[in-house]
């Protein structure tokens, strides 16, 4: 990708990438207030504590790819509601989970809810679902393959990394209450 656009300089990738994360966290905001607070009763009230917070532009130009994912699945979140949208929901999340696995478990919760107290078309939009899933799985797999060079899956390795290794026991094995005893 250097070689195709021209940039060696790491300044250029690094306002670039800031750039493109103000805009597309700048988009998921317009989002959620369009499709997510706009319908609420209260819409002033949560128009206003978004507007608040104050901290939003710096952790949207912070370049990490918890950050992109978080985007993307809040962008998903709030394109939910919209029924014609739902294979794109599907291949946002999808995205979003190949980008970051650890954000699966707020994909779930959010296929739960809507599944239980969203009343619709379960067949229609649960297939629309799939077939964006399966879009971006094929092109992320597409991705990986131009990437690592060959025919991977970097979520599922990281997964059989974690448990057969137990890669994650090397940042410590303490309960959650620990930090509050130091």
């Amino acid at each position: 990708l250097e070689q195709a656009l021209g940039w060696s300089n790491p300044l250029t990738w690094a306002t670039t990438l800031r750039l493109l994360g103000a805009i597309l966290n700048g988009g998921v905001i317009l989002a959620l207030l369009r499709f997510q607070i706009s319908p609420l009763r209260h819409r002033n009230l949560a128009t206003s504590l978004l507007c608040l917070l104050w901290f939003f532009p710096y952790l949207h130009v912070r370049t990490s790819i918890d950050n992109w994912s978080g985007a993307l699945f809040f962008l998903g979140f709030a394109l939910r509601s919209q029924t014609k949208y739902t294979w794109l929901v599907g291949f946002i999340w999808a995205i979003a989970f190949q980008m970051r696995l650890q954000i699966a478990p707020l994909i779930v919760g959010a296929i739960v809810w809507t599944l239980l107290f969203d009343k619709k078309d379960l067949f229609r939009g649960g297939s629309q679902f799939l077939l964006g899933v399966m879009l971006a799985f094929g092109l992320g797999i597409c991705i990986d393959r131009w990437g690592y060079g060959e025919w991977t899956l970097p979520w599922w390795n990281y997964l059989i990394d974690q448990f057969n290794n137990s890669r994650a026991a090397a940042w410590g094995t303490s309960p959650p209450w620990y930090y509050f005893t130091v």
